[in-house]
């Protein structure tokens, strides 16, 4: 796997093409998207019950608005955010899956 998820390859839970990530290899991810610069958009919050994943809309967040709002030099820290965003809700025992745009 050559792209930003090979820091966490293994770790990875693949249902129905959404990549879940526990919260510890979520932020794996958001380091190195930064590393990468590469854009988070969102990160979405699921709960897996057995074969079956329910998504948690009231814990997932949407960066897009953000981001698109400020010019390219101004300093928004969506990394910061998204690992803080994690980190507040890493024991609720949900997966998350980080929503990314690569830059052109």
């Amino acid at each position: 796997m050559s792209d930003i998820f090979s820091v966490v390859e293994n770790e990875i839970l693949n249902r129905g093409g959404i990549k879940l990530l526990r919260p510890e290899d979520a932020i794996r991810v958001i380091l190195e998207a930064r590393l990468r610069d590469v854009v988070i958009l969102g990160i979405d919050a699921f709960h897996i019950m057995g074969i079956k994943i329910q998504p948690f809309i009231e814990y997932s967040v949407d960066y897009s608005n953000k981001i698109n709002s400020y010019d390219v030099d101004q300093a928004y820290d969506v990394y910061s955010e998204a690992v803080n965003f994690i980190e507040a809700r890493k024991n609720l025992g949900l997966h998350f899956e980080i929503v990314l745009k690569f830059r052109q």
